[in-house]
């Protein structure tokens, strides 16, 4: 008779500690220098990240991340669930700023300033919910985070609106305004109500 012992198949009993599949994954897999996040550890500031890899690249409900300072954490949904959904949502955010970047457009940061008149953009454009890029007068293209630069951002969406139906209006053939432009003296013009095309 074999003296190898047979293997249990019963399942363990509730008093024995629950299995973690995703934690021994993240734990087992390439990578082993990045540690687990605390439960209660938040995200580091937009500008603080090196780097973060897509959600469920080291396992089902993980992210991990890497910082300029040297911090390598990976987080679990299981563990950090706010701390999760917050990275998962700055990847989002970088990979736009990553693509508009290479596409040439320039970062925007805490020190810079938005146009002030809706004249001095071309297009104003949203990437992602965090992510907003204009083109100036001069064609340069800027992108601008919402956290590098809450006041900027929120000045860039308010823009947005009005220039979008100028946009519009000059699609189906009206033409923009120049800052020197005359009232017309003639009769028969027709007039849109005010803000008929978007605040402003």
């Amino acid at each position: 008779m074999s003296s190898i012992p047979r293997l249990a198949k019963t399942p363990p009993s509730s008093s024995e500690k629950t299995f973690d599949a995703n934690l021994v994954l993240a734990q087992t897999k390439p990578r082993q220098d990045y540690k687990p996040a605390a439960p209660d550890a938040k995200a580091p500031a937009l500008a603080d990240y090196k780097s973060i890899g897509p959600a469920n690249e080291v396992a089902n409900d993980t992210i991990r991340f890497e910082t300029h300072n040297g911090d390598r954490i990976i987080v679990l949904r299981s563990t950090s669930p706010a701390l999760f959904e917050q990275v998962k949502k700055d990847f989002e955010t970088l990979k736009a700023l990553n693509q508009a970047t290479a596409e040439g457009d320039r970062r925007a940061g805490k020190d810079d300033k938005a146009p002030d008149s809706v004249r001095d953009y071309q297009a104003i454009e949203s990437l992602s919910p965090e992510v907003i890029r204009y083109r100036n007068r001069d064609g340069e293209g800027v992108v601008l985070a919402r956290a590098d630069n809450p006041d900027m951002f929120d000045k860039l969406s308010s823009f947005k609106e009005p220039l979008d139906g100028i946009k519009a209006s000059e699609e189906d053939g009206y033409r923009r305004a120049s800052d020197n432009e005359t009232w017309p003296p003639y009769s028969g013009l027709g007039i849109g109500k005010v803000d008929e095309m978007g605040p402003g």
